[in-house]
């Protein structure tokens, strides 16, 4: 119903950003553009959300290991300060374009809010261990857990700057627990937000 409700509004949203180019007052508009931009944001990570992305992917046996290095690589040349530590491969059945998906949202929040990210991963019998480390202020403990939920943003102001709608925690939430592993948030001792996967081998 969400994924439905969703969809339909696009057609809405495209006549009033048609009808907004009738206003006069440029001002005006140009918020008005701004509040609609945000709303079609909005949509199209609800729609990811709703179609539930990581249950439709088949899983396979995959290496970790590359998939994180892959995602850091790429992030990396794109000019953001993301690192990695060396490590041996690690094979998991997964869903690895989901897996993608989550461990990307999380470097991405610990780029836009924490300055820099750094992913480390590790294997023991019986998990698959990732971490993401950033460099920022961390998150009050009492909020730790409700920013998983959807659509719920620590700071407004900093999340519509950012482009955030309050949906990238809840997304990688789902994709993990999808695969029956866990995703949570600590505050570093030494400063910063750990967000840590644990997934069953």
């Amino acid at each position: 119903m969400l994924a439905a409700i969703s969809h339909d509004l696009r057609t809405p949203l495209t006549l009033l950003r048609l009808r907004t180019e009738n206003v006069e007052n440029a001002e005006e508009q140009e918020r008005m553009l701004a509040t609609i931009a945000e709303m079609d944001a909005m949509i199209a990570a609800t729609l990811a959300f709703a179609r539930g992305e990581a249950t439709a992917e088949p899983s396979r046996l995959t290496d970790v290991t590359a998939l994180l290095a892959s995602i850091v690589d790429d992030i990396a040349d794109a000019g953001m300060p993301v690192t990695m530590d060396p490590a041996a491969p690690v094979v998991c059945d997964c869903r690895p374009a989901a897996l993608r998906r989550a461990v990307s949202n999380l470097i991405d929040n610990a780029v836009k809010y924490g300055k820099a990210a750094h992913a480390a991963i590790a294997a023991t019998p019986r998990t698959v261990e990732v971490s993401i480390d950033d460099e920022g202020p961390g998150i009050p403990e009492q909020e730790l857990t409700r920013v998983f939920q959807p659509f719920y943003r620590l700071e407004d102001s900093r999340s519509r700057e950012t482009g955030g709608v309050g949906l990238g925690l809840a997304i990688a939430l789902s994709i993990v627990e999808a695969h029956g592993g866990e995703l949570t948030l600590a505050n570093r001792p030494e400063g910063g937000l750990r967000a840590h996967i644990a997934l069953p081998r």
